[in-house]
């Protein structure tokens, strides 16, 4: 993510910050969790939401784990994951507005998901105050394409 002249990197148990001017790197506050293929985005309100991947590289079961990292106050927020939508890898994230929508991915562990494993759904989180709340499971999305 970039945000005030520097880049943002959240790559498994590390955060870091990239200052390209200085040419240096800065690490930061560690994430409480560590996954690989996890999607983040910056919303433009000092927080990046990060949510899902898996345990390991194509190993073990997708996730419904996330958490927002606060630019500001160098510090996590777990994000609960009651009512959160079914756990994916390979998936979409788009924030903004105070919180975050993910979308498709697969259930899969592998390089090469079958049609059941890909899905057509997704969820809406939201940040209030420090609680973040899971609202509203969406699904399915069909895409229509003019030929």
């Amino acid at each position: 993510a970039y945000y005030n002249n520097q880049v943002y990197i959240i790559s498994g148990s590390e955060t870091k910050r990239f200052d390209p001017v200085a040419n240096t790197w800065t690490t930061l506050a560690a994430p409480p969790y560590s996954f690989y293929g996890q999607k983040f985005d910056y919303d433009g309100n000092d927080k990046i939401y990060v949510w899902g991947g898996a345990r390991y590289f194509f190993q073990g079961a997708p996730t419904t784990n996330g958490y927002v990292y606060n630019l500001a106050t160098n510090s996590y927020t777990i994000i609960p994951n009651t009512g959160a939508p079914v756990a994916r890898a390979g998936h979409t994230l788009c924030a903004g507005n105070g919180g975050f929508m993910v979308w498709g991915g697969s259930t899969s562990t592998g390089f090469a998901p079958s049609t059941a494993e890909s899905l057509r759904s997704g969820g809406l989180f939201f940040l209030n105050a420090q609680n973040v709340t899971v609202t509203l499971p969406l699904g399915p999305l069909y895409m229509y394409e003019k030929k």
